[in-house]
């Protein structure tokens, strides 16, 4: 699962997929399953540049709040 989803953001990454062309919901959902991951390139380069990416450049901060709003402490 971890595979798939580093494959999945390397494309977007790389432009190859947009973010639009994605199921955006079940990625986010993947990312934040995986942000807590040992695998520092999934994490760092995928992971934490994604949501930073996608919240500040793209304005989608709604859609990361909607995906965390039933995470609990």
């Amino acid at each position: 699962m971890a595979g798939d989803l580093k494959d999945k953001l390397s494309t977007i990454k790389q432009r190859q997929t947009t973010w639009e062309q994605v199921n955006q919901e079940q990625l986010l959902q993947s990312m934040l399953a995986h942000i807590g991951s040992t695998d520092s390139e999934l994490r760092d380069t995928y992971i934490y540049s994604g949501f930073y990416e996608w919240i500040l450049e793209k304005n989608l901060l709604d859609i990361v709040i909607g995906q965390t709003s039933g995470i609990t402490a």
